[in-house]
């Protein structure tokens, strides 16, 4: 009886596993043509170029997720999901698009007026484009999700990326202009719709007769993801209209920068940990599952934020060149600010597995209540370090809440949670120490030239990344091996190893 308990749990894993190798890859991938059209970008256009898109996309963003609908989730919690699932899904993207386009286009008039450039409203509307396009893409694209077959999400995110990539250079050289920017944005979603049509076939049609199936997502999910949005946008919104176009576009630049982790290895996965979850037909499995996601999540994508902050000057030389180094001085904070609320990253995917989506809602409410006046002052008295803070002490104690409603669905205690904690954490403060201390032979990295700069910073990281590794597994050894999050780092490194000796063997 105990295999047979055992294996599909262990056939989840394996397929989670290799479902989360296929789409961290082409999010990392993705982000590396992203990285390398910011290098083309920041050195062709000049920081309010940046500043002034980001105030645009600041607006965007919040109306996107004002309109956010969810549609892979209901059609992953359904075990045979009918035709009108799929047809209701493409009509409330369509529906969304419209609307997305029409609030855009009434409120261009005013944004501008309230940022003093009339450049804006012709900005905008032509950016509000992304997010329609974005969501019609085919609804049967989740179909690759319920079996796990991650193949052509990376195929769709390199090729997008590569197009954007192309696209942005040529406006770029060509009107140095910030339109070069709008422009990347804009042909990403284009060809992220179209290949998901080549993909996962689909013959558009319009019904709601499944409504009731998205009902609950679509409600609680509208409601986090207005306040979720608002809340990490809001710190950008007062500094966009009380800071220079120039300085705000630095500080944009940095924000980036440190949520490009997120993007490409958090959010990218969670549609199959929501798989995962769905799966679970017991607390017990959904306690087991939320340590390894959460302290997975934490000592995978941790390390790379303490990178961020300890080599910030010389990261944003690399990709920024010179006349950005103030992004630097943002990075430092905003990376380290970002390390907390990785802890609580598989909320949203354990709740809508539960049919609990109000949790989240819950949650950013919280998170958001607490952002407005606590943000709201730390801007008013300490500018852009005031909100740096305000952010990061506030993502810690929203974290600490996220525990809390995890111990109160599932049963998981907090000692738990943290006692899961104490390795990764070790490893970073020796991670940060390693940094500190081992790359000051390194400290004149910035006065090489770029091309140099980047070997140089590539190697070190890759470096630090190998002592980081190499820490952690050693305290896992050290604590008898338990079947944390680390016993699942050390099986894909253990089957890694084990594929290339295969192929050095048949060589």
């Amino acid at each position: 009886m105990g295999d047979t308990q055992t294996q599909p749990e262990k056939s989840t894993g394996q397929s989670f596993a290799s479902a989360g190798a296929w789409t961290t890859s082409g999010k990392f991938v993705s982000k590396l043509i992203d990285l390398a059209t910011l290098i083309i970008l920041t050195n062709v256009l000049e920081p309010a170029d940046f500043g002034l898109v980001a105030m645009a996309m600041v607006v965007i963003l919040v109306i996107e997720a004002v309109t956010s609908i969810p549609i892979e989730a209901p059609i992953l919690r359904l075990s045979a999901p009918s035709d009108d699932v799929y047809h209701t899904a493409f009509t409330l993207t369509v529906l969304r698009a419209v609307l997305i386009l029409v609030v855009v286009g009434v409120l261009s008039q005013p944004l501008a007026v309230y940022y003093q450039d009339p450049r804006l409203i012709p900005l905008l509307l032509v950016l509000a484009c992304a997010p329609a396009l974005r969501g019609c893409a085919s609804p049967r694209m989740a179909d690759f999700v319920r079996v796990y077959n991650m193949r052509p999400e990376f195929i769709i995110d390199i090729a997008s990326k590569s197009l954007s990539l192309v696209v942005g250079t040529v406006i770029a050289v060509l009107t140095k202009s910030y339109w070069a920017i709008a422009a990347c944005t804009v042909a990403t979603t284009i060809v992220i719709a179209v290949l998901s049509y080549y993909f996962a076939p689909y013959r558009p049609r319009f019904s709601l007769k499944s409504w009731g199936e998205y009902h609950d997502i679509v409600t609680w999910n509208t409601i986090s993801e207005v306040f979720k949005t608002m809340t990490w946008q809001f710190d950008a919104f007062l500094l966009g209209r009380y800071l220079e176009t120039k300085l705000f576009g630095q500080y944009s630049i940095s924000r980036t920068l440190s949520h490009m982790p997120d993007q490409a290895i958090v959010q990218p996965v969670k549609l199959p940990m929501l798989r995962a979850f769905s799966s679970a037909t017991t607390d017990e499995r959904r306690r087991e599952l939320w340590l390894v996601f959460s302290c997975g999540t934490f000592l995978c994508v941790g390390p790379i934020l303490i990178i961020l902050t300890m080599l910030s000057t010389e990261v944003t030389h690399v990709i920024l060149g010179p006349g950005w180094e103030q992004s630097a001085v943002f990075l430092t904070g905003l990376a380290i600010a970002a390390l907390p609320s990785l802890l609580a990253a598989p909320l949203d995917p354990l709740a809508i597995s539960m049919f609990k989506t109000r949790l989240v809602a819950i949650r950013v409410i919280v998170q958001f209540a607490a952002t407005i006046p606590f943000v709201t002052l730390a801007v008013i008295w300490f500018g852009v370090w005031g909100a740096i803070v305000a952010r990061g002490t506030i993502d810690a104690a929203v974290t600490l809440y996220v525990f809390y409603l995890v111990r109160k669905h599932t049963g998981l205690q907090l000692r738990d949670q943290f006692q899961a904690m104490w390795r990764p954490l070790i490893s970073l403060c020796v991670l940060a120490a390693f940094l500190y201390f081992g790359v000051q032979p390194f400290a004149s990295m910035t006065e090489q030239g770029r091309f140099a700069a980047f070997f140089l910073l590539t190697g070190v990281g890759l470096a630090s990344l190998a002592f980081y590794f190499a820490v952690l597994l050693t305290l896992w050894f050290a604590s008898g091996k338990p079947k944390t999050a680390e016993h699942h780092v050390w099986g894909v490194m253990a089957r890694v190893f084990h594929g290339l000796s295969n192929k050095r063997a048949h060589t």
